[in-house]
Protein backbone atom coordinates (compact mmCIF):
# COMPACT_ATOMS: atom_id res chain seq x y z
CA UNK A 1 0.00 0.00 0.00
CA UNK A 2 1.61 3.21 -1.02
CA UNK A 3 0.45 6.46 1.33
CA UNK A 4 1.04 9.65 1.05
CA UNK A 5 3.88 12.12 2.17
CA UNK A 6 1.97 15.65 1.69
CA UNK A 7 1.54 17.61 4.45
CA UNK A 8 -2.09 19.11 5.78
CA UNK A 9 -3.11 22.51 5.36
CA UNK A 10 -4.78 25.30 7.61
CA UNK A 11 -8.05 24.23 5.41
CA UNK A 12 -10.59 26.65 7.16
CA UNK A 13 -9.70 30.78 7.21
CA UNK A 14 -11.50 31.16 10.53
CA UNK A 15 -9.33 29.34 12.62
CA UNK A 16 -6.54 32.16 13.00
CA UNK A 17 -7.77 35.17 14.87
CA UNK A 18 -7.58 38.25 12.98
CA UNK A 19 -4.93 40.80 14.27
CA UNK A 20 -7.05 43.87 14.09
CA UNK A 21 -10.05 41.85 16.34
CA UNK A 22 -8.09 40.28 18.81
CA UNK A 23 -4.81 42.52 19.93
CA UNK A 24 -5.13 44.11 22.97
CA UNK A 25 -3.12 47.33 24.46
CA UNK A 26 -1.57 47.20 27.66
CA UNK A 27 0.84 50.83 29.08
CA UNK A 28 0.39 51.93 25.64
CA UNK A 29 2.10 48.79 24.02
CA UNK A 30 0.46 46.23 21.41
CA UNK A 31 0.09 42.71 23.23
CA UNK A 32 -0.96 40.01 21.87
CA UNK A 33 -4.27 37.72 22.97
CA UNK A 34 -4.08 34.30 23.64
CA UNK A 35 -6.01 33.34 20.86
CA UNK A 36 -3.41 35.21 18.59
CA UNK A 37 -0.56 32.97 20.78
CA UNK A 38 -2.45 29.84 20.32
CA UNK A 39 -2.46 29.98 16.32
CA UNK A 40 1.18 31.38 16.48
CA UNK A 41 2.01 28.15 18.51
CA UNK A 42 0.31 25.93 16.13
CA UNK A 43 2.36 27.62 12.90
CA UNK A 44 5.26 27.68 14.80
CA UNK A 45 4.99 23.90 15.14
CA UNK A 46 3.69 23.44 11.63
CA UNK A 47 6.94 25.43 10.54
CA UNK A 48 9.19 22.74 12.56
CA UNK A 49 10.39 25.99 14.37
CA UNK A 50 12.20 24.66 17.60
CA UNK A 51 13.54 28.10 18.73
CA UNK A 52 9.85 30.25 18.45
CA UNK A 53 8.29 27.05 20.18
CA UNK A 54 11.25 27.47 22.92
CA UNK A 55 10.87 31.52 23.44
CA UNK A 56 7.09 31.08 23.57
CA UNK A 57 7.12 28.92 26.63
CA UNK A 58 7.50 30.19 30.45
CA UNK A 59 10.12 28.74 32.50
CA UNK A 60 8.87 26.63 34.14
CA UNK A 61 6.02 25.29 31.33
CA UNK A 62 4.18 22.12 32.37
CA UNK A 63 3.60 19.94 28.72
CA UNK A 64 1.31 17.29 29.56
CA UNK A 65 2.41 16.81 33.23
CA UNK A 66 5.96 17.25 33.02
CA UNK A 67 8.41 20.09 32.57
CA UNK A 68 9.84 20.53 29.17
CA UNK A 69 13.00 21.42 28.20
CA UNK A 70 14.56 22.14 25.10
CA UNK A 71 15.37 18.36 24.36
CA UNK A 72 11.97 17.43 25.10
CA UNK A 73 11.01 20.11 22.24
CA UNK A 74 14.30 18.19 19.86
CA UNK A 75 13.36 14.49 21.04
CA UNK A 76 9.55 15.57 19.69
CA UNK A 77 10.39 16.70 16.25
CA UNK A 78 12.79 13.68 15.68
CA UNK A 79 10.26 11.51 17.12
CA UNK A 80 7.19 12.49 14.67
CA UNK A 81 8.70 13.62 11.39
CA UNK A 82 7.28 16.07 9.22
CA UNK A 83 4.76 16.18 11.88
CA UNK A 84 1.66 18.69 10.71
CA UNK A 85 -1.06 19.91 12.85
CA UNK A 86 -4.64 20.43 10.64
CA UNK A 87 -6.92 22.88 13.09
CA UNK A 88 -10.73 20.97 12.81
CA UNK A 89 -12.14 23.21 15.93
CA UNK A 90 -11.40 26.77 16.37
CA UNK A 91 -8.85 28.30 18.60
CA UNK A 92 -12.09 29.20 21.70
CA UNK A 93 -11.31 31.07 25.07
CA UNK A 94 -12.53 28.80 27.64
CA UNK A 95 -15.08 30.18 29.45
CA UNK A 96 -13.61 30.28 33.01
CA UNK A 97 -10.34 31.25 32.52
CA UNK A 98 -9.51 34.14 30.23
CA UNK A 99 -5.76 32.44 29.05
CA UNK A 100 -6.85 29.16 28.45
CA UNK A 101 -7.30 28.42 24.94
CA UNK A 102 -8.73 25.15 23.53
CA UNK A 103 -8.60 23.88 19.92
CA UNK A 104 -8.80 20.50 18.04
CA UNK A 105 -6.53 19.20 15.28
CA UNK A 106 -5.12 16.44 12.89
CA UNK A 107 -1.62 15.60 13.82
CA UNK A 108 -0.10 13.60 11.15
CA UNK A 109 3.52 12.29 10.42
CA UNK A 110 5.83 10.06 8.60
CA UNK A 111 6.60 6.56 10.53
CA UNK A 112 8.50 4.14 7.82
CA UNK A 113 7.61 5.35 4.71
CA UNK A 114 4.11 5.62 6.21
CA UNK A 115 1.93 8.68 6.58
CA UNK A 116 0.75 8.49 9.97
CA UNK A 117 -2.68 10.63 11.78
CA UNK A 118 -4.43 11.17 14.95
CA UNK A 119 -7.31 13.18 16.17
CA UNK A 120 -6.49 15.34 19.67
CA UNK A 121 -7.72 18.01 21.64
CA UNK A 122 -5.37 20.21 23.40
CA UNK A 123 -5.50 23.18 25.21
CA UNK A 124 -2.90 25.52 26.09
CA UNK A 125 -2.62 28.39 29.00
CA UNK A 126 -0.63 31.33 28.65
CA UNK A 127 0.45 33.42 31.42
CA UNK A 128 -1.89 36.31 32.43
CA UNK A 129 -0.46 39.36 30.82
CA UNK A 130 2.67 40.71 28.76
CA UNK A 131 4.05 43.98 29.02
CA UNK A 132 4.19 43.73 25.74
CA UNK A 133 4.30 40.99 22.70
CA UNK A 134 3.24 37.50 22.99
CA UNK A 135 2.29 35.73 26.04
CA UNK A 136 4.16 33.02 27.47
CA UNK A 137 2.81 29.21 27.74
CA UNK A 138 2.85 27.80 31.22
CA UNK A 139 0.54 24.85 30.70
CA UNK A 140 -0.37 22.58 27.69
CA UNK A 141 -2.53 19.46 27.96
CA UNK A 142 -5.29 17.34 26.29
CA UNK A 143 -8.95 17.97 26.33
CA UNK A 144 -9.19 14.77 24.17
CA UNK A 145 -6.12 12.39 24.03
CA UNK A 146 -5.08 11.09 20.97
CA UNK A 147 -6.60 8.06 20.32
CA UNK A 148 -4.59 4.85 18.43
CA UNK A 149 -2.91 6.34 15.30
CA UNK A 150 -3.80 5.23 11.70
CA UNK A 151 -2.33 5.07 8.18
CA UNK A 152 -3.29 7.82 5.85
CA UNK A 153 -4.39 6.45 2.40
CA UNK A 154 -3.22 7.91 -0.44
CA UNK A 155 -6.41 8.43 -2.46
CA UNK A 156 -7.50 10.48 1.15
CA UNK A 157 -5.85 13.72 -0.20
CA UNK A 158 -5.81 13.06 -4.10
Amino acid sequence: MRVTTTCFQMRTPWCIPSRSEDTRKAHGKTVQSPLEAAARYVSLANSQDRSGLLAMLAHPCDMFGEPVTRDDIDGYFEHYQDVHFEITKEFQVTPDDPNTVEFEYIKSWTKGGCRMQVEVGEFVTFTTAALEGWPKIVRIGYTRPPADPIIVPDDEFD
